[in-house]
């Protein structure tokens, strides 16, 4: 499944997040204000490069509160992302869950027919489903369905390391 951002559909991406909310019982996300900082393929980064805010929204109030974050990050020119941690509710108590996502950086992705197909081809080799790539205006995204315990992701991330290392970076 793929889902196009772009300026006349600029809140599709709150509908696969919603989505995902949904089908995992998740209470709480978490986002980020950034700066883009370029990066070349498998260049080790720090994690909280770029990064100025941490900023946690509540599932049901993911549409209104993510466009009122997106209104605030353009104002001071940031741009927003997703991160991994989620909260999810069970029962009376809430736990950390992770979502697995795959950022194609734009300098060596570009948005364009190729590279999608690339992308395409990457996570079906990798059996990375059921997942949503999301076409951001700039880059592509992975997003996988399914959540991870902590400490549960080792095994998947170790496979697209691997497969990253036989096939090289994707681009056109």
């Amino acid at each position: 499944m793929r889902i196009k951002i772009d300026k006349e559909d600029d809140f599709s991406i709150d509908n696969m997040l919603s989505m995902i909310c949904e089908n995992n019982s998740i209470s709480r996300l978490n986002f980020v204000t950034y700066e883009h900082v370029p990066r070349r393929p498998y260049e080790k980064i720090n994690a909280e490069d770029g990064i100025k805010e941490h900023v946690e929204i509540e599932a049901q109030k993911l549409p209104l509160g993510l466009r009122e974050l997106r209104e605030y990050a353009e104002s001071r020119d940031l741009l927003v992302g997703v991160t991994s941690k989620v909260m999810v509710k069970k029962r009376f108590r809430e736990t950390q869950k992770h979502l697995f996502l795959v950022d194609f950086d734009s300098s060596w992705c570009p948005v364009c027919q190729e590279s999608l197909q690339e992308v395409q081809n990457f996570v079906g080799e990798s059996h990375l489903v059921p997942g949503i790539i999301v076409e951001s205006g700039r880059s592509y995204h992975f997003y996988m369905i399914e959540l991870w315990r902590n400490g549960h992701g080792g095994k998947c991330w170790r496979k697209v390391h691997n497969l990253l290392m036989k096939s090289g970076p994707l681009s056109s």
